[in-house]
């Protein structure tokens, strides 16, 4: 299954690439963020994943393998009551209520849908930025994808939010065809970018809003990761937050740079607010500045962290050195042992 779907992906990539760069989409610029065998040894990773007890668990007790919908449709769970029309099925006609009415009424249900994994992923310009080994897109792509394969591995519909310029929303689905087209997207390239490109984004990304599609567009009880450096995420959008976990399971990965959290003796160089989008120099050789500086990055992360904790919402730091993926992803996903 994995080596066909690999073959889907491949193709779909060098036609997405063909109309994006001449056909060279494989150029040094241009190439996608995880090449075939990385992509291939986190499918195999992915394989080694199971679903927690607790949340196996959580399934069976709440969902019973099925999960209701605010959609009408055929299903075990009673919504309402309305007045026959033509093509009704006469087994689901409410006879108690029609005896104390005029008119015949039949019963309606809540439509049934499987256990989804929803992702979004972040890939705005403060994540074009790593100063190891990598980039904070590219580990965030990474833990996309893994998480997309262990979806896979599990049989749950998988639904996706891309935050960058177009937003794309993947609906939930098992198709092998869609699960393709989102690793393309995830994957897609990131080309470098100059300083006069770089705008404060962060503050353009309607954080109210994508909660609220979340919270709205994914089945109740759906499995929602939050992959991001969450630049521009707020105290004003906890009542969202709050919101979103009430419907669904939440876990909020923070993706991070050690340069971050300590800055490198490299002199003086030139910053730039990913908030304010105003520049600013910093003598990292002067150990006030950088003390300064620690404090800080500390603080800005720690409140985010609050953010997610205390709206009982599962959190975790990855860094762009970190690597055993599978061992820092929180539950209710976890490795096997």
């Amino acid at each position: 299954m994995i080596s066909s779907l690999r073959g889907l992906f491949k193709k779909l990539a060098t036609e997405e690439g063909s109309s994006k760069s001449g056909g060279v989409y494989f150029d040094a610029i241009h190439a996608p963020l995880l090449n075939e065998q990385i992509l291939s040894d986190l499918a195999t990773q992915a394989q080694n994943i199971k679903i927690s007890q607790g949340y196996t668990q959580r399934l069976e007790s709440h969902f019973s393998g099925t999960l209701p919908s605010k959609q009408i449709g055929s299903g075990m769970d009673y919504a309402e009551s309305r007045e026959y029309q033509a093509g009704d099925d006469p087994r689901f006609i409410n006879w108690r209520l029609t005896a104390r009415s005029n008119e015949t009424l039949v019963k309606t249900f809540h439509t049934e849908s499987s256990p989804t994994m929803c992702i979004l992923m972040d890939r705005r310009n403060t994540m074009h930025f790593g100063t190891r080994t990598q980039l904070k897109i590219t580990q965030a792509a990474k833990i996309t994808a893994l998480l997309s394969y262990a979806a896979q591995q599990h049989r749950l519909a998988l639904s996706g939010l891309i935050l960058d310029n177009d937003n794309p929303w993947f609906a939930p689905s098992t198709n092998q065809q869609t699960f393709a087209s989102w690793l393309v997207q995830i994957n897609s390239p990131c080309p470098p970018e100059f300083s006069h490109e770089i705008s404060t984004d962060a503050g353009k990304i309607d954080w109210q809003l994508t909660l609220q599609n979340l919270t709205v567009k994914n089945p109740l009880g759906s499995l929602i990761y939050l992959i991001s450096d969450f630049e521009g995420l707020a105290e004003k959008h906890q009542r969202y937050l709050e919101e979103l976990q009430s419907h669904h399971h939440v876990i909020a990965i923070h993706i991070s740079d050690p340069a971050e959290h300590a800055l490198s003796n490299n002199g003086k160089i030139r910053l730039q607010s990913s908030q304010s989008n105003t520049q600013f120099q910093v003598d990292s050789s002067d150990a006030k500045q950088q003390k300064k500086y620690q404090a800080q990055t500390r603080l800005h992360h720690e409140s985010i962290k609050q953010l997610f904790k205390k709206r009982g919402i599962d959190y975790v730091s990855i860094s762009t050195s970190d690597d055993a993926l599978t061992s820092l992803i929180p539950l209710p996903l976890e490795a096997s042992a």
